[in-house]
């Protein structure tokens, strides 16, 4: 195959000083040159090739031809991200495919929690995301990467979250030992907020959270610990909140 252009992602990792720009999803040759693909090295996977002749300039100077090849090559076309189910407040169900290309890892942008924005997770097809605890619409970016780090193009998912309704939604409500309970608040307005840990008999075990929150998410957490910082006994207990003179009730399981 003979062409000027190339439209493709051929390396996202290449280093520069290559005539190409790899930052994109394409790039342009200077000069005469062969494309192919096949598999070089036997591994069963198609391989790119690329033969170059002409003036160019390489990261240890300049060369008049060489040969480039590009192990198991694979585009990540067509990448797809549709929300199947929002959960609750900030958490979305979302599918996650490309074409071909074999992704193993997927990083999320935009309004996303911080604990995985800009972060290089292992592919899940079916996945749960995290969304930014703020109210209101949310614009998500996917990029999936393969073995060999070739990085696909961003797609793009919307999502928001409604806090119009108060509540609480468990994000982990059972732990062992060491472990942390974790909470979602759903908080409408701004609004004093009162969170304690009792006993199944009422008496109170400890405080997590007494102070201004809203309007959004409003995260809470539980080390598993009494207020003295004593691990806690195996059992159930109570997780209540108070709010805009509203009281809600849940209950973790420590094992």
């Amino acid at each position: 195959m003979r062409s000027l252009y190339l439209n493709a992602l051929i390396s996202s990792d290449y280093p520069t000083g290559f005539p190409v720009d790899v930052s994109t999803s394409s790039f342009k040759i200077h000069g005469g040159h062969e494309i192919s693909l096949g598999d070089m090295n036997q591994d069963g996977r198609a391989d790119l090739s690329v033969s170059l002749t002409g003036n160019f300039q390489i990261p240890d100077g300049f060369a008049s031809s060489a040969v480039f090849g590009y192990y198991g090559f694979r585009p990540l076309r067509h990448p797809r991200a549709v929300v199947t189910k929002g959960v609750d407040a900030r958490w979305v169900d979302v599918s996650l495919s490309v074409e071909r290309g074999d992704p193993t890892e997927m990083r999320f942008t935009g309004d996303v929690d911080a604990s995985l924005n800009g972060q290089w997770v292992p592919f899940i097809p079916d996945y749960r995301v995290p969304l930014s605890p703020s109210t209101g619409p949310k614009t998500v970016q996917v990029t999936f990467r393969n073995e060999y780090k070739r990085v696909s193009d961003a797609v793009t998912f919307q999502a928001e979250v409604d806090t119009s309704t108060a509540g609480i939604t468990p994000v982990t409500n059972r732990i062992r030992s060491g472990e942390t309970a974790q909470w979602d608040l759903r908080v409408a307005k701004l609004t004093h907020v009162r969170a304690r840990l009792l006993l199944t008999t009422g008496e109170p075990l400890v405080e997590i959270f007494n102070g201004d929150g809203g309007p959004g998410v409003v995260s809470l957490a539980w080390n598993g610990q009494n207020d003295a910082g004593h691990p806690v006994a195996p059992g159930v207990y109570v997780l209540v909140v108070d709010m805009d003179s509203q009281q809600f009730k849940t209950t973790v399981l420590v094992r």
